[in-house]
């Protein structure tokens, strides 16, 4: 399907920016939607609108295994961008943190964390989840219909639609990354590889202090990477 992985990440780089086009655009309709009282489907888009924001994360992940000689499994990608589950599960790395994830952290017990966290993944995908599908039908609860009407309310709706903004905000600079990527093969794939290698030693017990050095020495090395490319390639004109 692909001639080779400079291709495949191409067009990884182009669905994701596909993506946030159209995550931007439901966004707009889901605001649309709202000024005019259209209150059940305006959430609805908003939730897809975030769930499209999941899926340049899932694309970036695969780009970065790509660049990290790890390939791409293109079943499982396609699987992911389908999954509503796989989105909001990825959406709760920017929630956040729950009361449990915080206590676990305070006592750096963090396979506790750890553990918190997924329960905090599975409780918001069944928040996120169950109100999409109150927004689009008609539910049979304790002996009694309830329609979308009487389920959304103005309040759900502001409230995830200032989140979906602010999932629009923290994903655009995500393409910057992915776009990077694909315009400078060299420098990113060794520093790409270096980080999964680093990030793949590190102990649990590493925790924000750590990944914010770790972080701020990919930077600096990336730097360093693209300055000597530079270099070689004025040797070599």
């Amino acid at each position: 399907m692909y001639d080779n992985d400079k291709t495949l990440l191409l067009e990884l780089v182009r669905g994701a920016e596909l993506t946030f086009q159209n995550a931007e655009q439901l966004f707009s309709e889901a605001v649309l939607l709202r000024k005019n009282g259209h209150l059940n489907r305006a959430l609805f888009l908003h939730q897809i609108s975030m769930e499209e924001c999941a899926k340049i994360d899932i694309l970036g992940a695969w780009a970065t295994n790509l660049m990290s000689s790890g390939g791409v499994d293109l079943a499982k990608l396609t699987k992911a961008i389908r999954n509503h589950k796989a989105k909001n599960y990825t959406n709760a790395y920017m929630a956040r943190l729950s009361d449990a994830e915080l206590a676990a952290r305070e006592r750096k017990d963090w396979k506790g964390s750890a553990e918190a966290f997924k329960e905090w993944q599975a409780k918001i995908h069944s928040y996120l989840n169950t109100h999409k599908n109150a927004s689009l039908y008609v539910d049979f609860n304790d002996g009694k219909f309830l329609a979308p009407d009487d389920m959304i309310t103005e309040r759900m709706v502001d409230e995830i639609g200032i989140t979906n903004q602010y999932f629009l905000a923290v994903t655009h600079p995500r393409l910057g990354a992915m776009r990077r990527m694909a315009d400078e093969t060299d420098a990113m794939k060794a520093i790409t590889t270096w980080f999964v290698d680093r990030l793949k030693n590190m102990n649990l017990g590493e925790h924000e202090t750590a990944m914010d050095a770790l972080f701020q020495e990919m930077v600096e090395r990336y730097k360093r990477e693209r300055a000597s490319q530079a270099h070689e390639k004025q040797d070599d004109a």
